[in-house]
């Protein structure tokens, strides 16, 4: 397994920055995806930061605040200030 935004040399892949959100007040909440700090919507779902990472669900587990989420989960789970996001991604090879 290889965690998302890490340099890894077995073919793990890197996190792209988050979009940048436009939201009444400019108010947006700080969260930690892999090590580093994103701005992002109040109130995103965990599967819609994957839509905005351009990372396929099905080939990622999610660790949130050191706990895994299901994948049923994803889309009621909101991200707050302070959530602690790891990506992880399986890396097959022989």
């Amino acid at each position: 397994m290889t965690s998302a935004g890490r340099d890894d040399r077995r073919g793990g892949f890197q996190t792209r920055p988050c979009r940048q959100y436009r939201t009444r007040g400019d108010f947006l909440v700080v969260i930690r995806i892999n090590g580093k700090d994103s701005e992002v919507a109040p109130d995103l779902s965990v599967a819609q930061l994957l839509e905005d990472l351009e990372i396929r669900p099905g080939r990622v587990v999610v660790e949130l605040n050191a706990e895994v989420l299901s994948r049923d989960a994803h889309g009621g789970t909101r991200l707050k200030q302070g959530d602690e996001v790891e990506i992880v991604q399986f890396v097959g090879g022989g």
